[in-house]
């Protein structure tokens, strides 16, 4: 199977994407079967293979969320098949004003870190927010309860009601998992 693509990133996030010595982008490679090729001038990543076996579409996912300031480290959970990587562009919600994606940032961030950090342990996901962008690591579930606590941010939520959001949510999957088990399978005789 023949993948060529060019993933334009900032320019500061080069470096995430090559990693000390290059380790990072060792890693990608190696990961994915596939070749990268970083112009640190103008931030393009290209990203090509010819293997059978090589998994393109997940190499464009892990440079992509390094490029949303995600660490290699929490970049790595995408390597689970039931992981992937949601990207909200604050753009499109409020047209480029600086203004409003600056005090929309501070909500999701919270003092300290302290929203982004609740969110990230009642839904079990990773949070980053970066440029215009605020991204999320999980499943796709827990991406949906994310996005949506988010969007209650955006709409002016106390953080409180974000977080009761997650919460029940939590629960309730908690309850349906103890509900399959207590059922278990039916055994005949």
């Amino acid at each position: 199977m023949m993948f060529d693509k060019t993933i334009r990133i900032p320019i500061d996030r080069i470096g995430s994407i090559v990693g000390k010595s290059g380790k990072t982008k060792l890693w990608i490679e190696q990961k994915c079967n596939v070749k990268l090729d970083v112009d640190s001038r103008s931030g393009e990543v290209h990203i090509s293979s010819d293997s059978e076996t090589s998994n393109p579409l997940l190499a464009v996912d892990l440079v992509q969320s390094i490029a949303h300031g995600f660490s290699q480290l929490s970049t790595s959970n995408l390597l689970d098949e039931d992981k992937f990587l949601s990207i909200i562009d604050l753009t499109q919600h409020f047209k480029k004003s600086s203004h409003s994606i600056s005090r929309i940032k501070s909500r999701v961030i919270g003092q300290n870190g302290k929203a982004r950090k609740v969110m990230e342990e009642i839904s079990n996901t990773n949070i980053s927010v970066y440029g215009h962008s605020i991204s999320i690591i999980g499943s796709y579930e827990q991406i949906k309860l994310v996005e949506n606590a988010i969007n209650l941010l955006i709409s002016g939520a106390q953080h409180k009601t974000a977080y009761d959001l997650l919460q029940k949510s939590r629960t309730q999957s908690k309850l349906d998992r103890m509900q399959l088990w207590e059922d278990g399978p039916v055994v005949e005789n």
